[in-house]
């Protein structure tokens, strides 16, 4: 649920999914942390990222990664491409952020 909190988050699937009294939002998000760290490590890239990275980089084009993922989240996913991510001019995480729009315009 993009745009909010974990833990606001959190209450809204236990609301909806109609899970009170089963499962508390900090017990869900202590569950959802222990998959992510099982899963997240063997992150695959999309078919034709590394082509266009390196291409884009060979042409001296900058590129930047920009997402709402927590700056631990995005290193666990991405600790397989460290080389790649290094061709990038900026890797901007959503905790890195508070107002899109104003720190948007700094950045373009």
């Amino acid at each position: 649920m993009m745009g909010k909190k974990a833990l606001d988050a959190a209450q809204v699937f236990i609301d909806d999914m109609q899970l009170h009294g089963q499962l508390t939002p900090e017990e869900f998000l202590q569950q959802r942390e222990a998959i992510l760290d099982r899963l997240f490590p063997t992150s695959q890239l999309m078919p034709g990222a590394e082509k266009l990275i390196k291409h884009l980089h060979a042409h001296k084009v900058p590129i930047a990664v920009a997402t709402s993922s927590h700056r631990r989240h995005f290193d666990v996913k991405t600790q397989q491409h460290k080389q790649l991510l290094q061709l990038f001019d900026l890797v901007v995480t959503g905790d890195q952020v508070t107002k899109v729009r104003v720190w948007l315009k700094f950045v373009v």
